[in-house]
């Protein structure tokens, strides 16, 4: 199995993931399959990606012992299989062979692919790590598939819509399987022998049957739509409810481009259970009763049909490892293309001002070049494989009407039989094919499953799963008991942080930039869950409160927060069924922003465009905090919420907040904003430092600390 297998269930998300599944791989290669979730769940990288020592330290925790070296490119044959090796300086992948000039290599990012020495010689570093098995290493299989119908959200329709539309198959079908009984009957019974009367009620007959066979197929149709639509509906609210509950980090680890396409892979999902599986099983069943006709019609022409059938399976079995490759390059280009597309039009101000439409134009061509290139190559495969199938069709029936002729000639049957022969051998050949397409679907299904399950099989947010109390009790006493975070255990951005905030007080943090604000924050809020320690609110833990209580308990506005497409109005209320106007104005008011408003056509009801892209950055930020101050918090967590605001309107919008009374957490530089604080801190090499001067502009007092 490992011989063939692509390894699709290691194929890096991430970029700085390599490391981490090449260990997957090879520990497959020596016989332990393990499940990429679960890798991914007991060692998360940061973006920063892993050291080579880290690689190690990771394969050794699942019984594997490594042994880096330096090695020429002459010595690799020399190497114990598989090796990681140090690819272009900033990329991981496996050695699995080294042949006749030829190195055969497991890529996390593309899958099996063959280099020749020198393309190896242009991106090997020098540096590669031998793997073998410790002692106490034991092969096993850990991995968990993804199982298709927990994607499928329960509906009391379903069932009956399958069964309806295996009934209405059936009839169907039936009308096939009966077709060639009339070709035989009207050719042999009434054509050879002149009787008309027999010819008028064949064809008064079978012409009903074919109306019946029309409505049953309309009514097929209709019903199929329907289970279609019920599917994607239930399929889509599910994976997408799942997905909006995922951990924060998991979003900020992904491409967009890839986490939109994720969506798409539901479509063949949808397709194969709501007809691939109905017409497998109809397929699967007349197909054994159309053969059983063939042999009683004749066992010799229903070999020579086996032979010809046989080949065409051959064929395309022989080529579902290379449709299978091929297919997934072409989703992997696919995704790099729309992700540079996406991210092009994101920035157009920034590319404007570089002047680099020229170069964004290049890096897109350059991506939509290897799209093209991929579904070239599909196409070719597919024109091959049709081709093929056709020639093999082709001579079979040749040979078929050759001895079926001869048959006739010599009177072991009659011509009516050969046509009924033929038709139900194109019946046959026809099922056959559709049971290897269906087969091929279902493994190309394999790539879109593991897409999928990097969202179902990811554990939600904890804190959004438990919904214990309501924001009513809660009053905003923060504490934070020896909180920890980091992406891996050796390398944490919080180290021991210790801080109690009571209801009321205004904390202000600062620090250079890197050393962890605005990931406290985050901690803060349960965006981010502790590495260790605990983040308490009101003297319980955050996990008591459940994150509809606790988040509502806090006004937040980041630095990357973003306004969506909608109203003014809408934005500051965050698009509640009952915007209460009143209060949207209060806070515009209290966000020193409410006469800029009151001066547009439209006042709160002006549109916005998508991220803001119609307002002003100061207007931007002033509407974030009149967004924070109408969910009536009792805590304010502001990472540099107010740095794009002149003195005046930041000193307006200070005094406002303060003058309601709330607890205020605030990551801020301006001495002004410094100044009215209760206690300031300094979050240095990810630990909380208390100020004691606090006259000293931010800048010396971090640098004090």
């Amino acid at each position: 199995m490992k011989m063939f297998s692509d390894f699709r269930h290691f194929r890096q998300i991430e970029r700085a993931e390599c490391g981490l599944m090449c260990v997957g791989i090879v520990s497959e290669l020596l016989g332990a399959r393990l499940d990429a979730s679960a890798l991914r769940r007991k060692h998360p990288v940061s973006v920063h990606g892993l050291t080579l020592r880290q690689v190690c330290e990771i394969a050794s925790t699942w019984s594997m012992e490594c042994r880096p070296v330096r090695c020429e490119l002459e010595d690799l044959t020399q190497l114990a299989l598989p090796a990681i090796l140090h690819w272009k300086l900033d990329h991981f992948v496996v050695l699995t062979r080294v042949s006749s000039g030829r190195a055969w290599i497991v890529d996390p990012a593309c899958g099996r692919t063959t280099v020749s020495l020198s393309e190896l010689s242009r991106a090997f570093t020098g540096i590669a790590v031998e793997i073998r098995r410790s002692t106490n290493f034991r092969k096993r299989s850990q991995i968990s598939p993804l199982n298709l119908l927990s994607l499928v959200q329960p509906d009391r329709r379903i069932p009956g819509s399958l069964m309806q539309t295996v009934i209405l198959s059936v009839i169907m079908q039936a009308y096939v399987i009966a077709t060639p009984f009339y070709i035989q009957t009207a050719v042999d019974d009434a054509g050879l022998k002149g009787d008309h009367d027999l010819l008028l009620t064949l064809a008064l007959g079978f012409g009903l049957f074919a109306i019946f066979n029309a409505v049953a197929e309309a009514m097929r149709g209709i019903v199929l739509q329907q289970l279609t639509s019920i599917l994607t509906w239930g399929m889509s609210r599910k994976l997408f409810r799942h997905m909006v509950r995922l951990p924060l980090p998991w979003f900020q680890r992904r491409k967009l481009a890839d986490a939109l396409t994720r969506f798409d892979s539901l479509t063949p999902i949808k397709s194969l259970i709501a007809n691939g599986f109905v017409m497998s099983i109809v397929d699967g069943a007349l197909s054994i009763v159309t053969l059983v006709m063939m042999v009683m019609f004749s066992p010799l022409l229903t070999a020579v049909a086996g032979v010809g059938i046989a080949a065409t399976l051959v064929l395309k079995l022989a080529l579902i490892p290379a449709t299978l490759k091929l297919g997934a390059a072409s989703l992997n280009a696919s995704i790099a293309e729309q992700g540079n597309r996406i991210e092009t039009l994101r920035s157009m101000q920034t590319i404007k001002l570089m002047a680099a439409e020229e170069e964004r134009e290049i890096q897109w061509s350059n991506r939509l070049a290897e799209v093209v290139k991929a579904n070239q190559a599909n196409g070719l495969v597919n024109v091959g494989l049709t081709a093929g199938g056709r020639l093999i069709d082709a001579l079979t029936y040749v040979a078929l009407i050759y001895i079926a002729t001869r048959e006739v000639i010599s009177g072991a049957t009659t011509i009516g039989l050969m046509y009924a022969f033929l038709s139900y051998r194109s019946q046959f050949s026809a099922r056959i094919q559709n049971l290897l397409d269906q087969f091929v679907n279902w493994r190309l299904l394999d790539m879109h499953t593991h897409r999928l399950a990097d969202i179902v099989l990811q554990a939600t947010d904890p804190l959004v799963e438990n919904q214990a109390q309501c924001s009513a009790s809660i009053k905003g006493h923060i504490e934070l008991r020896s909180v920890a975070y980091g992406f891996s255990n050796d390398k944490f951005v919080l180290k021991d942080v210790n801080l109690t905030v009571e209801p009321g007080e205004f904390i202000a943090i600062i620090g250079a930039s890197g050393m962890g604000k605005s990931t406290l924050l985050k901690v803060l809020c349960g965006l981010y869950l502790p590495t260790r320690g605990e983040v308490r609110l009101d003297g319980r833990p955050l996990s008591f409160w459940g994150a509809q209580a606790a988040r509502r308990a806090f006004g937040v506005v980041m630095q990357d927060d973003e306004l969506l497409s909608g109203s003014i109005a809408e934005n500051v209320a965050f698009f509640d069924e009952r915007i209460d106007m009143d209060r949207v104005w209060d806070c515009l008011r209290r966000a020193s922003v409410a006469d800029e408003i009151a001066s547009l056509p439209m006042q709160a009801n002006t549109l916005i465009g998508d991220m803001g892209a119609s307002i002003s950055s100061g207007q931007k930020q002033r509407l974030l905090v009149a967004r924070a101050l109408y969910r009536e918090a009792k805590v304010l967590i502001f990472d540099e919420a107010t740095s794009h605001l002149d003195p005046i309107n930041e000193q307006r919008v200070s005094e406002a907040i303060a003058k309601s009374g709330v607890s205020r957490i605030v990551v801020a530089h301006r001495r002004e904003t410094l100044a009215s604080a209760d206690r300031i801190y300094v979050l240095n090499d990810g630990r909380l430092v208390k100020v004691a001067d606090r006259s000293a502009p931010a800048s010396q007092l971090a640098a004090e600390v």
